[in-house]
């Protein structure tokens, strides 16, 4: 019976011992695990003074704070950087890839911008680098730039297509403006026998802030839901990245305070404004609201979150440069001229360059312009720290010793909020996308789904605009067609069966629009076909 007591008892000490040990390793993989959990938040800063960046900061020269508590610098880098021409690698056989996004809103193609293209091609761009191109609305992305020659000529001839598209399309707008303020339609108002010509002029110039509201929608308007996209898909671009803008400054037909249109609706202004008749004192209230109104909207920006996009391209560590091109038209008429107008997008691309350390140019010589782009060191500093509390993301806040500076960062650095972003735009209306592009047994496949369905006539419809183009390991296209397709159902898979495209290995993009809800897709893939 005592033996069998010791061995109950030696038995109950061993249990003991063993729930003991677990429990211990129990808490070291919790402390190790919250050890984990805490890592190192990395905040990259700017710092300016009077527009201009500012060197040689030390750690000690700042401060973060979460939520208004004071946080602990760990560690602290400066990192320099600047564009780099081929001569400045030159001999260097292993420098890095460097991806490239060169964005257009150019409605002229000239010899100046060719010059510009040839240039870059000539001067900065490397075999192993990657080439993203935005066209005023078109995307292109070329993944291999092994032949330089052949992808610059393809560049060109992609930019005079869609500058020619796109002066077409403001031409309507244009000619519209010409052809109701023209001499010949002045003449005819005040030659009419109507008792209140004034309501004619008012007509006239409702219809021109018609046309301007429109065409500054259409052309001189950001898209928020864009720098989004643009955003989300440089966030999966891991190596050096770089924007360069091309921004044809805007000019619009302005109607000229010295001419006879002016001349003549002040005028009848003057002489409504003495009379004791209340339709004679409305016309002269419109005349006047209107000419106000006008000289606001054509020269007063509208209100765009600047700074709210600018933290996003800090948050993906990609830096802008713009170019802005000059542009001159000739004098339309006597009550018509060309005239540089308030721009939303010019206003931004500024912000948005000088906020990130980029460089602003304006010049209509290029080729000379461009160089520039290598002078100027981009002076990023980057702050690190373990947040208090990592699963509560806070509001960061980053000072310096000097409060004359201007310190640039996201203060929402910690923050998922461009998934957010699209996951509260997805709640409102689908975002459509392109699951799957590529060959299979000899076909070109590509499957589009979550498009909006909009009930029209008993039938759920879908409009959208898709466009393929293929390029071959040369980068010469070999096919590019684009098409607006009418869907039914909430997935659809077009199946091309290509047979003028012999087998070999291509690079495909497709681009799809929701013409019902304006968003958009791009999928770029490298696919071989087999037969």
């Amino acid at each position: 019976m005592k033996g069998k007591r010791l061995f109950i008892k030696q038995f109950t000490i061993i249990l003991l011992s063993l729930v003991t040990l677990l429990n211990s390793v129990h808490s070291e993989e919790k402390k190790i695990l919250e050890t984990m959990e805490v890592v190192d938040v990395e905040l990259p800063v700017r710092v300016f003074y009077k527009s201009k960046m500012v060197d040689n900061l030390k750690k000690e020269d700042f401060k973060i704070y979460e939520n208004g508590v004071l946080q602990k610098i760990n560690g602290f880098f400066i990192d320099r950087k600047k564009i780099k021409f081929k001569e400045d690698i030159a001999g260097d056989t292993e420098s890095a890839p460097r991806y490239f996004i060169l964005a257009f809103k150019i409605t002229e193609y000239n010899d100046q911008l060719k010059e510009g293209i040839d240039h870059l091609f000539e001067k900065l761009f490397k075999k192993n680098d990657q080439l993203l191109i935005f066209i005023n609305d078109k995307t292109f992305l070329i993944n291999d730039l092994n032949n330089l020659a052949d992808t610059r000529k393809v560049v060109l001839k992609m930019l005079r297509g869609e500058s020619l598209k796109a002066k077409q399309k403001a031409a309507l707008m244009l000619n519209t403006i010409e052809s109701e303020l023209s001499a010949s339609k002045l003449n005819q108002v005040l030659n009419s026998n109507m008792a209140h010509p004034a309501g004619e002029f008012i007509k006239l110039l409702e219809k021109y802030l018609q046309i301007w509201d429109k065409y500054r929608t259409e052309y001189l308007t950001p898209k928020l839901d864009n720098f989004y996209y643009f955003a989300r898909y440089l966030q999966k671009i891991n190596i050096e990245k770089w924007v360069i803008n091309f921004y044809q400054i805007e000019l619009f037909p302005k109607i000229k305070t010295s001419g006879e249109l002016i001349r003549t609706i002040k005028g009848i202004i003057s002489g409504l404004q003495v009379s004791n008749r209340g339709e004679d004192l409305y016309y002269s209230r419109r005349l006047s609201q209107l000419l106000r109104k006008i000289n606001i909207s054509l020269n007063v920006s509208h209100d765009f979150p600047s700074d709210e996009i600018t933290k996003l391209f800090y948050k993906v560590n990609t830096i802008f440069h713009s170019i802005f091109i000059p542009t001159t038209k000739a004098i339309l008429s006597e009550d018509l001229e060309y005239k540089r107008v308030s721009s939303n997008i010019e206003n931004t691309m500024r912000d948005l360059t000088g906020k990130t350390g980029g460089t602003i140019i304006t010049s209509g010589n290029l080729s000379k312009s461009l160089n520039k782009l290598s002078e100027k060191d981009d002076i990023l500093y980057t702050l690190t720290y373990s947040p208090t509390d990592n699963k509560n993301v806070g509001k960061i806040k980053v000072t310096t010793s000097n409060s004359s500076y201007d310190v640039m960062y996201d203060n929402n650095m910690r923050d998922k909020y461009i998934k957010r972003y699209f996951k509260k735009k997805e709640a409102l209306l689908p975002a459509v996308k392109i699951t799957d592009a590529g060959f299979k047994n000899g076909s070109l496949v590509v499957t589009i789904s979550d498009y909006f369905l909009r009930l029209e006539n008993g039938k759920k419809l879908a409009k959208l605009k898709i466009r393929i183009q293929i390029s071959d390991r040369d980068q010469k296209s070999v096919f590019d067609q684009g098409k607006i397709i009418v869907a039914e159902k909430k997935k659809f898979t077009i199946n091309l069966n290509l047979k003028n495209i012999i087998p070999g290995k291509y690079s495909i993009v497709v681009d799809v629009l929701d013409l019902l809800t304006n968003k958009s897709d791009m999928k770029y893939v490298k696919s071989e076909k087999t037969r």
